[in-house]
């Protein structure tokens, strides 16, 4: 044990002095470097090394795979190249006199930072594609945006629509007869340019003189039956001006009682030709014989007996559509109110929201190919 001791000694003092003389030389030459790792210390940090490599590697590609689903996927399909459905079960709805509005192209409120619909006006797809889908859906009118007061006042109280030489050489270029569609307000709330839409009539007025102008139509958001009474004076004063002015109302407007608002409101000029009328349909029916009724239901049943009831009070009675749909089921839904009603003139609600249902595309980036049917299937 004694020998075995000093063995142990003696090698631990060696390997003292050898630790001793490497720090005394480290100190003599400063600039000699010390390995900061192991040979194995250092497998270990290229073995580390490589796992990220290959784990970050995976990311990018995991990425880039799915940013290339993702622009692939939202890549519209191939529109048919040949018609792949009949229009057999769908002639009342083709057959049927029909107009459109076409207050816009796109859900977006500005495109190439202009009002969208202005690059309905000017872009020349734009009005082929509206042209083609005229011609193709057998639309004869054409409603064409004539402005909102809420927006475009000024120009409207100058005498002139908002972006009018646009306007006018977008009307020429229309393969249908043309109509103005102008709104109050965007927001429900604000009825405050209600007094302001008789300004919209000069311009109407003067437009029509040099253009073959069917008719301009109004679209109001009421909100109350006070804006409702409003509403029903500035109509009596449009309608004297004997231009073909057509105002957009809904079951509900026609059945709304005015009776608080006839008390409050009673310095209107629309009071002292009225009688005893309190509903806005039969106040609205003594002013004018001619709407468009907006129908807002799906169920035939009740959209029959609405139609029924307002064509009691009025003697013309357009009917506009607001579609809910998509494809071949919107389209049935078209051609069955068209069939089972006697409607003189039928129409939907807009060219956006029509084309939209029908090809689930906006028309903005769409093309005349997908046409070839009237609608497309669900996708």
């Amino acid at each position: 044990m004694r020998r075995t001791n000093s063995s142990v000694t003696y090698a631990r003092s060696k390997s003292e002095s050898v630790v001793c003389k490497r720090l005394l030389n480290m100190n003599k030459n400063p600039n000699q470097q010390v390995k900061r790792y192991t040979d194995i210390e250092n497998q270990k940090c290229a073995k580390s090394c490589l796992r990220v490599c290959i784990i970050f590697g995976s990311v990018i590609l995991g990425a880039a795979a799915i940013s290339l689903g993702i622009y692939y996927g939202k890549q519209k399909p191939q529109a048919p190249t040949n018609q792949t459905v009949s229009d057999q079960p769908f002639q009342s709805y083709l057959l049927q006199n029909k107009f459109l509005p076409a207050w816009s192209h796109t859900s977006s409120s500005q495109l190439k930072d202009q009002p969208a619909y202005l690059q309905l006006f000017t872009n020349q797809s734009n009005i082929n594609l509206l042209n083609a889908f005229i011609k193709r859906h057998n639309y004869s009118e054409v409603f064409v945006y004539g402005g909102c007061v809420e927006h475009n006042l000024e120009s409207f109280k100058s005498g002139v629509f908002p972006r009018q030489q646009e306007l006018v050489q977008f009307i020429q270029q229309l393969n249908a007869n043309t109509s103005i569609i102008t709104y109050l307000n965007d927001l429900q709330a604000n009825f405050q340019n209600i007094n302001q839409l008789y300004s919209v009539m000069q311009p109407f007025i003067s437009l029509r003189a040099f253009h073959n102008l069917r008719r301009i139509v109004f679209q109001v958001l009421t909100g109350s039956e006070l804006n409702l009474f409003r509403l029903l004076d500035q109509v009596y004063q449009i309608q004297k001006l004997n231009q073909n002015v057509w105002f957009v109302v809904t079951y509900p407007m026609i059945k709304a009682d005015l009776t608080q608002a006839r008390q409050i409101l009673s310095t209107l000029e629309v009071n002292h030709i009225l009688g005893s009328e309190t509903t806005f349909g039969q106040m609205l029916a003594a002013v004018t014989q001619q709407i468009i009724y907006l129908n807002q239901v799906d169920d035939l049943d009740q959209v029959a007996f609405e139609y029924a009831e307002v064509k009691k009070l009025f003697a013309r009675v357009d009917f506009m559509h607001q579609v809910d749909l998509g494809g071949l089921e919107m389209l049935e839904q078209l051609e069955s109110v068209v069939a089972n009603l006697q409607i003189d003139n039928f129409g939907v609600k807009s060219y956006l929201e029509i084309y939209d249902k029908l090809y689930y595309q906006e028309p903005v980036d769409s093309e005349e190919a997908w046409l070839v049917d009237l609608y497309q299937q669900q996708k």
